[in-house]
């Protein structure tokens, strides 16, 4: 016999209210389907629908948001159950079906397919499973064990048991059921999950309790490894088991070891014939309550897994029992719920962490997808109504359950502009699906969630010894602690940066962490990450960058060097010699760097910064090209500052089409060297060369004061300028003196008066630029001599009178006024330099 087939359908039409109808195999009658509520990103309906028999069990998926494609041309089925007949329709108008048809044998079936759209550039994914029992075929696109519990709840379940699990409301005058709920969840659970998934040993002791009756243990669960680790923090009650309502003794969490103890006392104690005490555990915590959507049509109760443990029948007093749970997450929606409540505490201790110990509210994550936004194989954050929905395939990846947390996070606190629901891509620029104001939104909303889901596993997971858990990788891109994104995963050249959340996130773990990278040695630390995070909300990463640099301004050029590697800012060209010249035309003077080797680079404005360590020496704005040339005037203000040394740095904007502007980021530094002038002495300075075209210049600080004469020679025709600094070509700022043929033959001569340390500078050059070879500079003075400078004793009549220029002559000594006695002889000093005077032979005298 074979089952009646189901359909699995996508409709795809280009814009406005659009009815398609699907035919049942057996059927003569024809259902339609209005789409007109639906809504999507561009002006397409791309819908999913799920049948099983003549029932129809979902409506469309778009209510997530999903990014649509304008048409699907190729269906690609990746994998299916070797008896699972699958067959594909597509018609002119981009409308597609799926059928499936089963052997008609009991048991579970799979499928999953690749919806292409004409581009083959966007593509969906979506899973089928099918659960046979009895000649009926149930349909999920979550797992099996949806499937299997709407079969279960149709087909199998009675009134007394809809009531128990609180699917149906109880009726007036309802007393007669001998249902209890531990009866309906023990029945629902070992038909839908079978008896494998969670499993409980225990044992008991007598205890001197004073007449209570204690239930403790431990909670494990089981990692893809089939490594036990603690089930932490989750909900745990003790309950009696009553007709229709158990009544609750006792609740707590479990603790860090996964432990937990409850009590109860025997005058609460009410135990009827054959009831008994049982443990419920809930996927729930103090982060998130994993509900599951088959309980839950409309999002309202969101009813957690519940897990019932056998029951200890007719309990004894001052009887301990010990109760120990393993739970196996690969082999059920169940178990899986509570590693996924496991792993969004990490996200949840790390905000405690870094706000004193605040605690966010629980959020509700639905798990498998919510039943209204079955399509695709994602996992996803819905803001408006404050959810998380998770794929069945990522029960185990922390880093994309960590990552959804983080949106929820980025939401609480504003952190950056809100999140909208988008089918992307991960390493690709987000502004060409999305447009700019979206796609940087996006790229910012997605890069900075995976960084908080990251650093929460760095700094709250990371002794855990999960797999693929605590460190900086995320398994679905790459490791982001050994790569920078844009230097070694480059597939296109404008496809990293601020529009890339591969990148974003990159970047913001190596200004965060401590780990020593060739180019990274940086590590603010997550609390002052946290902090810049927290200062405001930001729509764009470059405003994130603005604030770690004002807040932590010692890392800035530490950052520099990561937004190089991420390709944010341009890379220095540093091919021109480090050592700047005077002559304008030399390529010292030209400053290029370059954008991921674009000949159309973004970003596409640049301002070219020059620095000393005094103060900002110069900045050129609006620069729309990778090179910059400067002008003579720009030249000239450089080799006027002092200092010997300067640094040269771009600050970058990205201009978009339609108006946006982001930055600026600023590049690394390099260092440049201003032209050293050698210094002239008096008298011959030879050994000097000039080369054609260029001009060369000499230093000069005067000792004494006078007018000094700079003169040339040699077999070429040369002119001397003095100036108070060096300046580029033929500029006369700050000229002070010229000369031509002053000198011998075609040589000069310049003249120009000094005082004692005042410097300036002598430019050589050729008369007609061109000529070239070896001449010498002579540096003489005239002037006045004058013997006051300084003294020294000579004889004991005499004493050095010094002129400031070096010069000095004999001077007799000369009494300071003063006398003294000695040995019967009277003395005096020289005023000038100290010598001793024997005054009985006269001022002046000699002493014999």
């Amino acid at each position: 016999m074979i089952s009646l087939g189901i359909i699995f359908s996508i409709v795809v039409s280009s814009f406005g209210v659009h009815s398609s109808c699907f035919s049942f195999k057996g059927e003569e009658a024809r259902r339609c389907l209005n789409c007109s509520s639906m809504q999507c990103n561009r002006d397409s309906l791309f819908e999913l629908l799920e049948y099983s028999g003549d029932t129809f069990l979902s409506g469309n998926v778009m209510q997530g948001g999903f990014e649509c494609p304008t048409n699907v041309t190729s269906i690609v089925v990746n994998e299916k159950s070797d008896d699972l007949v699958t067959s594909i329709f597509m018609d002119e108008l981009g409308e597609c079906e799926v059928t499936f048809q089963t052997p008609g044998l009991d048991g579970e079936y799979y499928a999953s397919f690749t919806f292409l759209t004409d581009n083959e550039e966007v593509s969906y994914e979506a899973d089928a499973f099918i659960y046979s029992e009895n000649g009926i075929d149930v349909f999920s696109t979550s797992s099996i064990n949806d499937a299997k519990g709407k079969y279960y709840l149709q087909n199998v379940a009675s009134f007394d048991d809809l009531v128990a699990l609180g699917i149906e409301e109880v009726p007036n005058h309802y007393f007669s059921s001998d249902v209890t709920e531990y009866d309906a969840y023990d029945r629902f659970s070992r038909a839908v999950y079978g008896d494998s998934d969670i499993a409980m040993t225990y044992n008991s002791s007598s205890q001197n309790l004073s007449g209570n009756v204690r239930v403790n243990g431990n909670v494990y669960w089981c990692d893809q490894n089939n490594s036990q680790h603690p089930l932490t923090g989750v909900q745990i009650g003790l309950y009696e088991d009553l007709w229709l309502l158990p009544h609750l003794y006792e609740e707590t969490c479990t603790d860090s070891n996964g432990y937990f103890s409850l009590e109860m006392n025997p005058r609460c104690f009410f135990s009827t014939i054959g009831r008994g005490l049982f443990l419920k555990l809930f996927s729930v915590n103090s982060a998130v309550r994993v509900a599951n959507p088959l309980f839950d049509l409309f999002n309202i109760l969101a009813t957690p897994y519940i897990y019932s443990t056998q029951k200890f029948d007719s309990p004894c007093l001052n009887k301990e029992y010990t109760c120990n749970i393993v739970i196996h997450p690969e082999l059920s929606d169940r178990a899986a719920a509570f590693e996924i409540c496991e792993a969004e505490q990490l996200p949840f201790n790390y905000v405690s962490a870094l706000n004193n110990g605040f605690q966010m509210p629980e959020i509700v994550a639905f798990f498998p997808n919510v039943v209204s936004n079955l399509f695709t194989v994602t996992s996803y954050y819905f803001r408006d109504l404050n959810y998380i929905s998770f794929s069945k395939k990522h029960y185990d990846n922390w880093d994309i359950l960590n990552h959804e947390y983080g949106h929820y996070i980025c939401d609480y606190f504003n952190l950056c502009a809100p999140s909208f629901f988008a089918n992307h891509s991960g390493g690709v620029d987000l502004t060409v699906d999305f447009g700019v104001q979206n796609g940087l939104k996006l790229a910012m909303s997605e890069g900075l969630a995976t960084y908080i889901g990251i650093a929460s596993q760095i700094m709250c997971g990371s002794n855990l010894n999960v797999p693929f858990v605590g460190d900086e990788a995320d398994f679905t891109y790459y490791d982001y602690g050994e790569y920078c994104y844009g230097e070694n995963l480059q597939s296109t050249e404008d496809a990293f940066g601020e529009a890339n959340e591969c990148s974003i996130t990159s970047l913001l773990i190596k200004i965060m962490d401590d780990v020593n990278r060739q180019y990274d040695d940086v590590s603010i630390g997550h609390q002052e990450m946290w902090n810049a995070l927290a200062s405001n909300t930001h729509w764009c990463i470059s405003s994130l960058i603005q604030t770690i640099v004002s807040l932590y301004p010692e890392v800035a050029n530490s950052v520099s060097v990561l937004l190089e590697k991420e390709l944010f800012v341009p890379a220095l060209n540093n091919s021109f010699p480090r050592f700047l010249s005077t002559n304008q035309n030399d390529s010292c003077w030209t400053f290029e760097w370059d954008v991921n080797g674009s000949t159309s680079p973004f970003p596409n404005r640049y301002s070219l910064r020059i620095d000393n360590n005094l103060s900002n020496a110069l900045t050129i704005s609006n620069i729309a090209t990778t090179s910059l040339s400067l002008t003579s005037l720009q030249i000239n203000t450089l080799l006027s500052l002092p200092g010997s040394t300067f640094d040269w740095s771009v600050q970058c904007y990205h201009d978009y089409p339609d108006g946006t502007t982001t930055g600026p980021y600023s590049s690394t530094s390099s260092i440049i060297l201003k032209p050293i002038a050698p210094i002239l002495s008096l008298g011959q300075n030879n050994n000097l060369y000039l080369f054609s075209g260029e001009n060369n210049w000499q230093k000069f600080t005067a000792g004494v004061s006078g007018t000094y004469y700079f003169e040339s020679s040699g077999n070429i025709d040369l002119v001397g300028d003095i100036y108070e600094s060096m300046v580029t070509d033929d500029t006369i700022t700050g000229y002070l003196a010229y000369d031509d043929d002053g000198g011998d033959v075609y040589n000069y001569k310049v003249s120009i008066y000094l005082e004692p340390g005042e410097t300036v500078y002598l430019r050589t050059k050729a008369y007609n630029n061109t000529s070239y070879g070896s001449y010498s500079i002579n540096v003489s003075y005239n002037h006045f001599h004058s013997y006051f400078y300084s003294f020294s004793q000579y004889s004991s009549t005499k004493h050095k009178a010094y002129c400031s220029c070096g010069e000095y002559k004999l001077q007799s000594h000369v009494s300071d006024g003063n006398s003294y006695q000695i040995g019967g002889h009277y003395y005096t000093n020289c005023i000038h330099c100290g010598q001793s005077i024997d005054m009985n032979f006269g001022p002046g005298i000699p002493l014999p």
